[in-house]
């Protein structure tokens, strides 16, 4: 009996070595789809970096045009944020096309207009043209998406709105899209300061800045707009939703339970990638 039990516990033990060295391999191979590219930036004059996550049979495809999601992070995250996040790391390796996650700094994904090296909108054009060469993104505009939260969500709207022949759906999570704007034109606790190394502070230049005033360049775009029910970003999203459903935009508007925070981010994650394979 006692070699019996001896037994079964090698055999356990052999089958829980194996089943292990099957997970290492499965974690090293999704690990393989995850890349860092590093580039010189003439935009910026330094070297900067982006983050690419790949889809299972990307490298199968070889010279296939390949749909993607350029998606931007929020003032003080970076391009690793959500792929070293694990919770978040395993829902974007579902991913069904490539995911580029631009380095943006605290930038607000903008050309300052008072810093003359900080031209972060045409960084954004370095990443696209470099990624398009490297992983032989799509040049069409039904198989390009876009999406970002906070800051980012304020660059991926007005990307969109400076190039909208280049993307065809938008996702903007707990985005920044009334601003800049005086935050006493918000109610108490709805507002966010507008920053002066970036953005400036002069108040009569902040319009050319706003993206609700190119908001008609939204139209014809697969929109999907999430805040969170206690987020201080919600009245600038339900100001957002009533200007393009006063434009006869159609669009999804999601208030989700939460705070403007990098958790409701990563619970949002798999809506992100249904509604982007869908569209």
């Amino acid at each position: 009996m006692k070699h019996c039990i001896n037994k079964m516990n090698s055999v356990c033990t052999f089958l829980s070595l194996l089943l292990l060295a099957m997970c290492s391999q499965l974690r090293g191979n999704d690990d393989a789809r995850i890349e860092s590219v590093t580039m010189f930036s003439t935009a910026l004059g330094r070297e900067m970096r982006y983050t690419v996550v790949l889809p299972k049979d990307c490298k199968k495809r070889e010279m296939h045009e390949e749909p993607f999601l350029l998606f931007l992070h929020g003032r003080g995250r970076d391009d690793r944020s959500l792929v070293d996040d694990p919770a978040a790391r395993a829902t974007l390796l579902c991913t069904d096309r490539i995911i580029l996650f631009p380095q943006g700094d605290k930038s607000w994904w903008v050309d300052s207009p008072l810093r003359a090296n900080d031209r972060y909108a045409l960084w954004l054009e370095e990443v696209l043209k470099d990624a398009s060469e490297h992983f032989h993104l799509s040049q069409r505009a039904e198989d390009a998406a876009l999406c970002g939260w906070s800051m980012g969500g304020y660059g991926a709207a007005r990307l969109l709105e400076a190039c909208p022949d280049r993307f065809d759906t938008i996702v903007l999570l707990i985005a920044l899209l009334d601003y800049p704007r005086n935050p006493q034109e918000f109610p108490p606790g709805q507002s966010y300061p507008v920053h002066p190394t970036e953005l400036g502070t002069d108040e009569s230049r902040w319009p050319d800045l706003n993206p609700m005033n190119r908001i008609e360049n939204f139209r014809n775009k697969h929109i999907r707009l999430v805040t969170g029910a206690d987020a201080f970003d919600r009245t600038m999203n339900e100001r957002f939703s009533k200007k393009l459903t006063e434009l006869f935009i159609p669009h999804e508007f999601v208030i989700v339970p939460g705070t403007h925070s990098f958790e409701l981010v990563i619970d949002q994650l798999d809506d992100v990638l249904l509604f982007v394979r869908e569209h």
